[in-house]
């Protein structure tokens, strides 16, 4: 519980205005799907029985389906993803198990987690076809380099960090809300998805009481009020033209 006392020279409790100023960008969460969880050495697609938007993952609370993949001529193909380690192939950010994407696209849904993604980051290899991309629901972009990719996609930001000469391996991160992301390729390995969730600012049981008038005509006021999640900033409290 939370209590502020706030001094005014008016009498009249009625005429005050009190507004709750939070700001709600600043209580932030990171975590991370590793895929440690899966089986070693194993397929998860149609070899395996699996049909189009089956969920056959689930890490810190995003669901993972396979979908479709999508070409440049127009066909489509649903083939498989393998979990393999470093022992099949290594890249820079990578660790553990890790995922290849054959000729399959992966669908996370941030939005089943229950929070705001703010930032979306994975380490990926491109060894070479074609990519599909979306975000958030858009049309899925087929392209032959992920350097093609555009600077923005729905209002999500989307950046590119390379870590070797050729730029086949790297971090790609997408900042702004993002709710879904889709991604597969024809060679494509990915691993350490890591995401930034903004919790929701909560405040509760509010309660102002005015306490007796002193000898001078002043008053004080009483605000109570449970709170949590409202960041590293904390809160305001405003009343008769000034921030408490």
């Amino acid at each position: 519980m939370t209590t502020k006392s706030l001094n005014t020279m008016n009498k009249h409790l009625l005429s005050l205005l009190f507004l709750f100023y939070f700001n709600l960008t600043i209580a932030q969460n990171t975590d991370c799907i590793q895929f440690e969880n899966l089986d070693l050495n194993t397929n998860y697609g149609s070899s395996t029985g699996y049909a189009p938007d089956d969920v056959f993952y689930l890490e810190q609370g995003v669901p993972v389906s396979l979908q479709e993949f999508y070409y440049e001529d127009g066909t489509t193909g649903f083939w498989n993803v393998y979990v393999n380690d470093e022992s099949l192939n290594n890249f820079a950010g990578a660790s553990g198990q890790r995922l290849s994407v054959n000729n399959i696209n992966l669908k996370f849904d941030f939005a089943e987690a229950g929070h705001i993604m703010s930032e979306v980051c994975f380490a990926f290899y491109d060894g070479g076809g074609e990519e599909n991309f979306a975000v958030n629901g858009s049309d899925h972009l087929v392209i032959s380099n992920l350097s093609e990719l555009p600077n923005e996609i729905n209002n999500v930001s989307i950046s590119i960090d390379y870590t070797s000469s050729n730029n086949n391996m790297g971090l790609i991160c997408l900042s702004g809300e993002v709710q879904t992301l889709i991604i597969g390729g024809q060679e494509f390995e990915l691993d350490a998805l890591c995401f930034s969730s903004l919790e929701d600012c909560i405040i509760s049981d509010i309660s102002v009481e005015p306490q007796d008038c002193t000898p001078n005509g002043i008053f004080y006021v009483d605000v109570a009020f449970q709170h949590q999640t409202e960041g590293a900033q904390g809160y305001k409290i405003f009343g008769n033209g000034q921030f408490y």
